[in-house]
């Protein structure tokens, strides 16, 4: 297999940043204020997790209404937000479960996230995608036979790379897109800039 290096450059900013991101994560995991027990805990984490996340996706609802579905309680408002945060309740709970190095486990993932708001939501994508600004391509994807390789090269640079977890996975996801992996008929690779 070809060594895979993802194109990014490090520098001491960025490895100073990092080793400050998980010392505070180290201090408020060891905190004897956190219960990492508690149920109480863990679903409002769980509901501030999913609203974050769906929020730069446009998801309109806010954390009051995320919290209650965590909570198992029906609430009003837009059917395709409602479902999202449904989806990502049910793909964290499996979460996990899931290995972090398999593509298989990755389309599972995404197959539930995406579940009821995409036709193919467990694939790789099949077609071309890009960015496009008016008239004009301004990134264009790789080409969809290639996708299957590209996830073997990330997927093992993940597992072997000597970098800290949180800088690989940010790499992961920004190759991701930048690649536009996976299967979403919705746009969301498909981006238009005005």
């Amino acid at each position: 297999m070809t060594q895979y290096q993802p194109n990014f450059t490090s520098d001491n900013a960025i490895l100073v940043l990092t080793a400050t991101i998980l010392e505070k994560l180290h201090e408020f995991s060891h905190s004897p204020a956190v219960n990492p027990i508690s149920p109480l805990l863990r679903r409002n984490n769980l509901a501030r997790t999913i609203q974050s996340s769906l929020a730069i996706e446009a998801n309109t609802l806010s954390l009051e209404q995320v919290t209650a579905i965590v909570n198992g309680e029906h609430i009003a408002g837009p059917k395709k937000d409602v479902l999202e945060v449904k989806n990502a309740i049910a793909a964290y709970q499996v979460l996990y479960s899931k290995n972090p190095y398999s593509v298989q486990d990755l389309l599972s993932i995404h197959g539930l996230l995406t579940e009821g708001l995409i036709a193919e939501s467990d694939i790789l994508r099949t077609g071309s995608v890009g960015v496009v600004k008016g008239q004009q391509v301004i990134h264009l994807a790789p080409p969809a036979s290639l996708v299957p390789q590209l996830l073997s090269y990330l997927f093992a640079w993940v597992k072997h790379s000597a970098y800290p977890m949180l800088i690989k996975s940010n790499l992961s996801l920004r190759v991701c897109k930048y690649s536009g992996v996976l299967s979403a008929k919705n746009g969301l690779h498909q981006a238009e800039l005005a």
